[in-house]
C-alpha cells in the first residue's frame, strides 16, 4: 500500500491562500474606499465651485441688464418729469405740480431700490477696491438701513485673494449679516479679517440671543447655514458656527492658501 504521508511530505506543505481572498484584500479595501471618498469629495467641491461661478456670472448679466436698460430708462423718466415741472406756468401750481412732485419721489425711491439690487447682484467695490473696503461699505449701508451697528476691522489679505475666494467671503458675510439682522435681536455685529501665515480668516460675532444648534430643525432655510457651508467648501475653506441661547452667534471662516485646490488659484 503506498505511503501517502511520505508523498505529502515530499511534495511540501500545501500552499496557503494569501492571494485575492487572503490577508492582502482586507488591507486594500480600506485604501480603495478612502481613495474613492477623496475622489468623490473632490468632484463635489469642483461641482460646487462651478455652480457658484455660474451663479455669479448670472448675477453679473442681470446687473448689466438692470444698469444699461432699467437704469437708463429711469434716468430718462427723471429728466422728463423735471423738464415737465419747469415748463408749468407760474400760476399752474396746485394739483398738477404736486402730482409731478409725487411721481418724482416715487421715481427716486425706485432708483434707490435698483441701486441696492445692483449692489447685491455684484458689488462693484469688491472688484475695484478689494474685500475689506467692500465689506466696510456694505456694513455702512446695513447700519443705516437697520439701526444695528455693523463694524468691520482687520486688514486686506496680502496678496489679494483670488476672485472666487473674495466673492465667497463676501457672500458668506452677507448671509451671516442677514441672519443677524433678521433673527438675532443683536445691537451690534462685528466682523474681523486676519491673516496668519497662509491662513486667511474671517470671524463674525453678534451680541444677539443665539440659538441651540442641536435643536435647529433639519433643513431650516432661514438661517442659510447650508448655503454658507457650500460656499466655503467650494473654495476649500472651513466654516464653523458657534452659538448658544443668550450667547450670540459666532461664524468663523478659515482658508488655507497652501492647501491644494484643484482648478483654482488662491
Amino acid at each position: 500500500m503506498p505511503d501517502v504521508t511520505s508523498d505529502r511530505n515530499r511534495q511540501g506543505p500545501e500552499p496557503q491562500d494569501s492571494g485575492a481572498g487572503g490577508g492582502a484584500q482586507p488591507l486594500m479595501r480600506p485604501l480603495a474606499g478612502r481613495s474613492l471618498e477623496a475622489a468623490s469629495a473632490q468632484r463635489l467641491q469642483n461641482l460646487s465651485r462651478r455652480l457658484m461661478h455660474a451663479e455669479e456670472e448670472e448675477r453679473k448679466r442681470l446687473g448689466r441688464e438692470l444698469h444699461d436698460r432699467v437704469g437708463a430708462n429711469l434716468s430718462a423718466l427723471g429728466m422728463g418729469l423735471e423738464l415737465l415741472r419747469k415748463q408749468l406756468p407760474d400760476d399752474a401750481g396746485g394739483p398738477v405740480a404736486r402730482r409731478i412732485g409725487d411721481l418724482q419721489d416715487i421715481l427716486l425711491d425706485t432708483m434707490a431700490h435698483v441701486r441696492a439690487v445692483l449692489a447685491d447682484l455684484r458689488p462693484t467695490a469688491l472688484d475695484e477696491l478689494g474685500l475689506l473696503p467692500a465689506l466696510r461699505h456694505q456694513a455702512g449701508v446695513l447700519t443705516a438701513r437697520t439701526g444695528i451697528r455693523f463694524l468691520v476691522a482687520g486688514s486686506e489679505p496680502s496678496p489679494r485673494l483670488a476672485p472666487d475666494c473674495e466673492i465667497a467671503f463676501y457672500r458668506i458675510a452677507q448671509e451671516a449679516w442677514s441672519n443677524a439682522s433678521k433673527h438675532s435681536g443683536a445691537r451690534s455685529v462685528g466682523l474681523t479679517i486676519s491673516q496668519q501665515g497662509s491662513v486667511v480668516s474671517m470671524v463674525i460675532d453678534d451680541d444677539g440671543m443665539g440659538f441651540e444648534l442641536a435643536e435647529l430643525p433639519a433643513g431650516t432655510p432661514s438661517l442659510g447655514l447650508t448655503t454658507m457651508r457650500e460656499r466655503a467648501e467650494a473654495i476649500g475653506a472651513v466654516l464653523e458656527v458657534g452659538t448658544a441661547l443668550g450667547a450670540g452667534v459666532s461664524v468663523r471662516l478659515a482658508l488655507d492658501r497652501d492647501r491644494p485646490r484643484a482648478g483654482a488659484d488662491r
